[in-house]
């Protein structure tokens, strides 16, 4: 998922990987906010994916649903509990 550009396919270990603004309701313009905030720095929870990439509530349940984001922790908060 990390590796994907926001327009351009590309093949991975023999399999294609494809962009970001191919996911259902991901547009181009959160698919290029994707990538440029990701080659800054590594996204850390989907807290900080939604606030630097400036992505809406809508576009992070599509990236849940396609499981583009089940690596990432909900927030960079640590639960003592």
């Amino acid at each position: 998922m990390w590796q994907s550009e926001a327009t351009k396919f590309k093949i991975i270990d023999d399999e294609i990987l494809p962009p970001f603004a191919a996911l259902q309701g991901l547009g181009l313009t959160a698919a290029m906010n994707i990538v440029e905030a990701r080659s800054i720095k590594e996204f850390t929870s989907v807290e900080d994916l939604r606030l630097r990439a400036k992505l809406s509530k809508t576009v992070i349940e599509g990236l849940r649903e396609h499981g583009t984001i089940a690596d990432l922790p909900e927030t960079d908060q640590l639960s003592l509990f």
